[in-house]
């Protein structure tokens, strides 16, 4: 296993008392170490690909970022063999959001992406809206206004440029990971929505009664990344979510969860 592996499966073995005494800016830069570092664990399957395999080397090289991320983390945690208490030393607090982009009409934005971010995106007009990134993610594809939290870089691509097809005025803001917002259940939201979740108790609800199409929430801790609800119109059910991690949920109506 790489070292960016075993780092990830350290973060995600931390005591609940450890994660508790940390300040919510702090947890959210903690988990954002610990998803980076998990997205490495697909290089383990490069390592069998032949000499040269252009996709995998991109991983790889991806892989030595995140560990060197997740190794800044493992320094605040207490150690395993002790039952001393965690460390005080505070955590950084995560880096402010850019300001939003703006314009109108078609537009290439370019962006430096290395990662798992959110974009917060809003478009006001009537006809098609469009925002997709040069690697080929399709984030938003709506006809009339939008408002919206949409995940990028999901598929471990860093992204160059955004992409978008308007008719009218939009803005996109990138918010880094450790920088989205962090919630507890219960919770709730309208359309697409992008948030950290700081403990989940294992029966989650969710339900989005008046959702018309697709309906998708994908969770991704520090142990896997699960597609949970990939429905068409309304959706009503209750899901297995335990731990902490990323909630990504895409909806053309309001939602509950919790």
């Amino acid at each position: 296993m790489s070292e960016a592996y075993l780092a990830a499966e350290a973060l995600a073995e931390a005591p609940e008392s450890y994660w508790s005494t940390k300040t919510t800016d702090g947890v959210s830069s903690l988990l954002a170490a610990a998803i980076e570092a998990t997205d490495a664990v697909t290089a383990e399957k490069c390592y069998k690909k032949p000499p040269g395999d252009t996709a995998c080397m991109k991983v790889v090289e991806t892989a030595g970022e995140a560990y060197r991320a997740a190794n800044a983390v493992m320094a605040e945690l207490p150690a395993p063999t002790t039952s001393a208490a965690p460390s005080a030393k505070p955590s950084a607090a995560p880096a402010p959001p850019a300001a939003p982009m703006t314009g109108s009409g078609d537009s290439v934005l370019p962006v430096s992406i290395p990662g798992i971010s959110a974009l917060i995106v809003a478009y006001d007009g009537g006809s098609n809206f469009v925002v997709k990134t040069d690697t080929n993610d399709l984030l938003v594809n709506t006809i009339g206004s939008y408002k919206g939290t949409v995940a990028v870089g999901l598929d471990g691509k860093p992204v160059g440029n955004l992409i978008i097809n308007s008719s009218g005025p939009w803005s996109v803001q990138v918010v880094p990971l450790a920088s989205i917002e962090m919630r507890a259940l219960p919770t709730s939201g309208t359309g697409d929505s992008v948030f950290l979740l700081g403990q989940a108790p294992g029966a989650v609800p969710f339900s989005c009664i008046s959702c018309q199409h697709n309906v998708v929430l994908r969770f991704i801790s520090t142990k896997s990344s699960q597609l949970l609800v990939n429905a068409i119109g309304s959706y009503s059910g209750t899901l297995f979510i335990q731990g902490y991690g990323l909630v990504v949920i895409r909806a053309d109506e309001a939602w509950t969860m919790g």
